[in-house]
């Protein structure tokens, strides 16, 4: 995965958060996704406005005796999170989306 890609968690996905620990689900669908502790802080950071290679940093800044092995665990968490459709990565460039038409609820995909 290019870490200068930067992942954004898909709207339609709530998280509910319990002790650290989140179920990540999308509405109204009753699909749920388990995150621990650590996929939750690197959900939190898939807001759309950094990097993979921001979000590793940031995490190798705050956890450096785990360095070696943070860069795999965020691409695989972001890997698991973009299969299950929580996460896509989104282009800097692109605008963002806007509705088809007046007065309907479509929009282009996320």
């Amino acid at each position: 995965m290019p870490s200068s890609r930067i992942p954004k968690h898909r709207s339609r996905y709530l998280i509910e958060e319990i002790d650290g620990e989140s179920l990540v689900y999308r509405h109204p669908a009753k699909q749920g996704i388990y995150l621990n502790e650590t996929a939750t802080v690197v959900w939190k950071l898939c807001d759309g406005t950094r990097t993979v290679q921001q979000i590793i940093d940031i995490l190798v800044d705050t956890y450096p005796d785990a360095a070696s092995d943070i860069r795999v665990d965020v691409a695989d968490t972001i890997d698991d999170l973009m299969l299950t459709g929580a996460v896509k990565m989104v282009d800097p460039h692109d605008p963002p989306a806007v509705p088809v038409g007046r007065g309907t609820d479509s929009t282009r995909p996320e």
